[in-house]
């Protein structure tokens, strides 16, 4: 009865160390994660006209208060957009000093955002130094060229955030930094307005929702690409091997009696790497959707940041940061009082299990 007794006290002290190791520590420990990612603006705008998008990325689980020592210290991502359509006029955002940043091995495209200090801001923390609020916004102004495209997509990808916990009094440099990359995509296709023809003598007794739909494509496939297709985007980029001069494309129309030639993909060079794939409708309307081909760099070098050091001085470490760190040390020492305390108790559980088998013999 005794032995049993013992069983039941060993479990309870077994429970009360896996309770302090798994929630009492890990309580002072505070993660800031990407929530949502989206982009806001016009979706409709006319050749030679200028628009400008909102990016957001919205954050939880952050804490804003100029005692709170962990925070962001800088947010990049990439945008994916047709370069020969579109031109990024401006860059702007009130929290943070924006940079627009080309990898040179892959042409890619970074907007890069480092906060600025602000003391008399309630969104930012650690004494002015980091941005804590649970909303980035950064705004970017496009002009579109003259073209002959009825749409277009801008795309954000590849977020990168990188934190601080200015715990610490000294100099802060990117290797401090904590991130957090995450593959979220937000897309915004563009509805490209054509101006009309002025000639008012032309019949417009015609179906425009048959000959609309009839002339997009329900599928397209690139061998090895990985494009993610929508018949209402009419522009695509891939990147190919630097010997590759032939693409093998499938095609289908939404229409099964439309008709679709894909031309350039046969050769690459000849077409000066950009592949059409006209869709025509049975009333002879068409659509065309272009793919613009890029090599593809193997050795890549990662965008340089321009990021500035944080320094926090001594006399900038206030007593909540010092109370944040001695609960963590104190909660380490119980656990590992609780431990030791466990494994004394087997012991004294051993010892009494082995006297009471040899009182029985």
């Amino acid at each position: 009865m005794k032995i049993v007794e013992k069983s039941e006290d060993m479990k309870k002290l077994y429970f009360l160390g896996l309770f302090f190791l798994c929630f009492i520590i890990p309580i002072n420990i505070h993660a800031i994660k990407i929530d949502k990612v989206s982009i806001q603006g016009n979706k409709e705008m006319k050749p030679k006209e200028d628009i400008t998008l909102d990016f957001n990325i919205d954050f939880k689980d952050i804490e804003s208060g100029l005692d709170k020592t962990l925070g962001i210290w800088y947010i990049n991502f990439e945008l994916l957009y047709d370069r020969d359509l579109l031109e990024i006029k401006d860059v702007s955002s009130k929290d943070f000093d924006i940079s627009v940043l080309e990898e040179k091995a892959t042409n890619k495209i970074y907007i890069f955002g480092e906060v600025i200090d602000n003391k008399d801001d309630s969104k930012y923390c650690a004494d002015g130094m980091l941005y804590c609020s649970s909303n980035y916004t950064v705004s970017v102004k496009f002009h579109l060229k003259d073209t002959k495209k009825d749409i277009t997509s801008i795309r954000m990808s590849s977020i990168e955030t990188g934190l601080l916990d200015m715990v610490e009094a000294k100099e802060y440099t990117e290797k401090d930094a904590m991130v957090i990359i995450t593959p979220d995509i937000a897309v915004h296709d563009i509805t490209i307005k054509q101006e009309k023809p002025k000639n008012s003598n032309t019949n417009k007794n015609t179906n425009t929702n048959t000959t609309t739909e009839s002339r997009y494509l329900k599928s397209l496939e690139i061998e090895e690409s990985g494009i993610e297709f929508k018949k209402d985007v009419t522009d695509y980029v891939i990147y190919v091997e630097k010997d590759v001069n032939k693409l093998n494309i499938k095609a289908e129309a939404e229409d099964s009696k439309a008709t679709v030639e894909i031309i350039g993909a046969d050769d690459l060079k000849k077409s000066n790497h950009q592949v059409k794939v006209v869709v025509t409708a049975k009333d002879k309307t068409k659509k065309t959707y272009y793919i613009k081909v890029k090599e593809k760099k193997v050795e890549t070098e990662p965008v340089e940041k321009p990021l500035k050091k944080k320094k926090k001085e001594l006399d900038k470490i206030d007593s909540d940061s010092l109370l944040k760190w001695a609960s963590i040390g104190a909660g380490i020492l119980v656990a590992i009082a609780i431990i030791f305390f466990i494994i004394s108790k087997i012991k004294d559980y051993s010892i009494d299990k082995k006297l009471k088998k040899l009182d029985d013999d």
